[in-house]
């Protein structure tokens, strides 16, 4: 429904656009949200794009721009003037300028910065110096800041009068004149109380706060355990430097999702959009990982050659080793991902390491048991009442899952020991490992019951 819509909505454009009906296509905008509006303008050629971009009132443009892909946004800032360009920076907030500027080409962005006033541009220029990742990088410096010993009354005429923007209206920061966080207050608790009450009586003392350095990942969980709109930065000194919104949080949110997803499929991570990463910039991105775990593939090769007297005089456990690596492999990606997910929202700590070995160890027990029990019973019926092969299958499959989903728990607690993303620990690579051990205990458990070692 919502895609028919968005192709009515393309059609009529476009016809609006063959027609040159330009004040009716600037009503119809009017109505639409700035997201919805970025989507419309995506799909339109570079002179179209240039030519209905200009109909949008300033403030909308930039609202509109904001959302527009990397690639848009560099063909219309070198389709502009120096001076439109100025009109489309100056309704940008500066956390939003500072993350366009970041995906420009240097070129491109010197210009953009040029068209700035030398104030801000100083302002921008220390907010890009901050390291990718950490608070500093995503929080805007355009906040509303109160003082303690403001009554109600007069901290809601500053709220009335103020001239500059502030991306966070509904949160106000309490600090002291040397911008010494000391507490926040909301509109709506202003709004409820007396004129001649102090700020100092009514804010909240002692709220959460991020150090610049934090990292971004460290920002999200604090937005969703707390269910903050906004979320102070301060410098080492311990001054308010910044804010945090709840958009950009959930835009790291969105982003730390998305890389740890691309490490779980062996991937590398990219914000580049998929229709516009090249083949070669794909190539990159997956090779590193295709030729790691083909080069530990290939120790299957070396355990198989081992092991080639117990095959060669019972052939039928080929026939049934996939069905024993695919499980395995299973197991473990199962493992691997309950724990992963439950360590990026903080179920569990590093502390909790030995309870979660503890607990998955009795789940692969009681997993394992059945599992093995139901392949052993199969293979028992199947292959001739062969007790011995069952008996192979029923052990090989046991081991095999609590080694699987044992190790897979242990992984991600070893990654995090060695400062790594345990997202890194991806399931493929897991499932390799698995299939090796797997062979191992596989041939090596009919070596011995059927005396072949």
């Amino acid at each position: 429904m919502i895609e028919e819509i968005f192709e009515q909505k393309q059609e009529e454009l476009n016809q609006l656009l063959e027609e040159g009906n330009y004040p009716v296509i600037k009503a119809r905008l009017m109505e639409e949200e700035a997201v919805d509006i970025a989507e419309l303008f995506e799909e339109l050629d570079e002179q179209k794009l240039a030519l209905v971009f200009r109909v949008l009132p300033k403030d909308l443009a930039s609202e509109v721009f904001v959302h527009f892909s990397n690639k848009t946004q560099e063909l219309l800032l070198l389709a502009y003037s120096d001076e439109e360009i100025s009109e489309v920076v100056a309704g940008l907030y500066n956390d939003d300028l500072v993350e366009i500027l970041e995906e420009l080409p240097a070129n491109v962005a010197k210009r953009v910065l040029s068209r700035t006033d030398s104030e801000r541009r100083k302002l921008v220029n220390r907010l890009l110096q901050y390291e990718d990742g950490s608070a500093g990088s995503i929080m805007t410096t355009e906040y509303m800041r109160l003082e303690a010993r403001m009554t109600v009354k007069e901290a809601l005429h500053k709220l009335r009068t103020i001239k500059t923007r502030v991306e966070m209206i509904y949160t106000c920061f309490v600090t002291t004149s040397d911008r010494i966080l000391e507490g926040v207050i909301s509109v709506a608790d202003l709004l409820r109380a007396d004129d001649g009450e102090k700020v100092a009586d009514i804010m909240e003392a002692d709220p959460h706060f991020v150090i610049t350095s934090e990292e971004q990942g460290e920002v999200s969980n604090l937005f969703q355990r707390y269910d903050l709109l906004a979320l102070p930065v301060l410098d080492h000194e311990e001054r308010l430097v910044g804010i945090i919104t709840v958009d950009d949080a959930l835009d790291v949110l969105v982003q730390e999702t998305s890389e740890d997803q691309s490490h779980m499929a062996a991937v590398q991570a990219t914000s580049t959009p998929y229709l516009e990463t090249s083949v070669l910039d794909n190539v990159k991105r997956r090779i590193f990982w295709l030729m790691l775990l083909m080069l530990s593939g290939t120790l299957n090769a070396f355990v198989l050659q081992f092991y080639e007297p117990v095959y060669v005089a019972l052939p039928v456990l080929v026939a049934l080793m996939p069905m024993l690596t695919s499980t395995g492999g299973n197991a473990a990606s199962q493992t691997n991902s309950v724990t992963i997910v439950a360590m990026s929202k903080e179920e569990i700590s590093d502390r909790d390491a030995f309870r979660v070995l503890w607990k998955e160890l009795r789940v692969s027990i009681i997993c394992g048991f059945f599992l093995a029990l139901t392949n052993g019973g199969f293979v028992y019926l199947r292959f001739g009442r062969d007790t011995r092969l069952a008996l192979c299958i029923f052990v090989s499959f046991f081991i095999t899952i609590v080694v699987s989903k044992c190790l897979a728990a242990a992984l991600p607690f070893l990654a995090r020991a060695v400062n790594l993303d345990p997202a890194m620990v991806v399931s493929p690579l897991i499932t390799t490992i698995i299939d090796i051990l797997a062979l191992f205990i596989y041939y090596g458990t009919a070596a011995r019951l059927f005396s072949l070692g």
